[in-house]
């Protein structure tokens, strides 16, 4: 599925980025994506290119919340970089911009040991992606009901929220 989104920047122009969401996916799909993502890689940039015009990047929207994702995922993160990289270069007019977004990077009750992904991989996309969006907003949802003791929680939890970016952000990175 794909749907158009906008992003600020700083320099106050409005990126418009095509969304790949990848939410309908089975554990089969993701493990055939991983091992071959040249069909995936040539939609997407048929997408870049038919809509080169208007279209400042592609956002993957990954979808998926499991232990180690990004190491998981890692081979087709690598290869849709270069890929675009190679097809829009960084420094031309007419390059773009990569996203991705991750489901948090910890399971949402607080203290879980789970981990979806960590600092180091986030290390990793930093060289490979242009942003990372952490999606935290999908803390309940009708798959995922509100935790027993919690009524209606449409949003995140701040200490949650707080873990979560703890286990991410490095110590000598954080209060920036």
């Amino acid at each position: 599925a794909a749907a158009a989104g906008a992003s600020g920047t700083s320099d106050g122009v409005v990126r418009v980025v095509p969304r790949v969401a990848l939410h309908e996916f089975t554990s089969d799909h993701y493990h055939a994506l991983v091992a071959d993502p040249a069909p995936v890689i040539r939609g997407i940039l048929t997408l870049l290119t038919e809509d080169a015009e208007w279209s400042d990047g592609v956002v993957l929207d990954l979808g998926v919340g499991a232990e180690n994702v990004v190491q998981f995922l890692l081979p087709f993160i690598r290869a849709a970089s270069a890929a675009i990289r190679a097809a829009f270069p960084p420094n031309a007019q007419n390059s773009k911009q990569l996203i991705i977004t991750l489901t948090a990077p910890v399971a949402r009750t607080t203290g879980s040991k789970l981990q979806m992904w960590s600092a180091a991989d986030l290390r990793v996309l930093q060289e490979l992606v242009d942003y990372v969006y952490i999606q935290f907003y999908d803390y309940s949802d009708p798959s995922h009901p509100a935790l027993p003791g919690e009524v209606g929680v449409p949003n995140a939890p701040l200490p949650w929220i707080m873990e979560g970016l703890l286990h991410v952000v490095p110590p000598s990175e954080r209060g920036r």
